[in-house]
């Protein structure tokens, strides 16, 4: 199981950052992390993205400042806000 919660991410005002990023895992939780960015194109969680899909996960809710692209959470359940 992965837990990335709590955190406070801050990204450093580049194009298409990314603030968690988990490239295929089971048993995934992404909450309460407070996400910070500064151009369009960051965006706040992608799970599941890169070797293949996510299962059994969830992602929120994440509150966010600032300017944010979409979030990429493929079967991961999603609790707004996020």
């Amino acid at each position: 199981m992965l837990i990335a919660m709590g955190n406070i991410i801050q990204l450093n005002a580049t194009a298409n950052g990314i603030g968690v990023n988990v490239d295929s895992a089971a048993g995934v939780v992404v909450s309460n992390n407070v996400l910070t960015a500064g151009v369009a194109s960051d965006q706040p969680v992608v799970i599941g993205s890169v070797s293949g899909v996510a299962v059994s996960c969830v992602t929120g809710p994440n509150p966010r400042l600032g300017t944010w692209g979409a979030r990429v959470t493929n079967s991961c359940t999603v609790i707004a806000p996020n």
